[in-house]
């Protein structure tokens, strides 16, 4: 693997844990307030479900193009 791409997903790491950890708190508040609420019935916020992955998909996209530039 091109170090730059390493580089890249070295200093990528600790936001994505950042963005995964604030959305684990979301969600975790989000269940916590269906258990103490009760059996009521709560649309999913497809917003927040698909914003968890965003990040991750996008570093993707621009690692492979970084791969691609240094001929990796």
């Amino acid at each position: 693997m091109s170090p730059e791409v390493v580089h890249l997903l070295d200093r990528a790491a600790p936001w994505l844990i950042l963005w995964s950890f604030a959305f684990t708190l979301i969600h975790g508040v989000r269940i916590v307030g269906r258990f103490r609420h009760g059996p009521r019935k709560v649309p999913d916020n497809a917003l927040l479900t698909e914003l968890a992955g965003l990040p991750l998909t996008l570093l993707q996209s621009v690692a492979f193009a970084v791969a691609a530039l240094h001929g990796d």
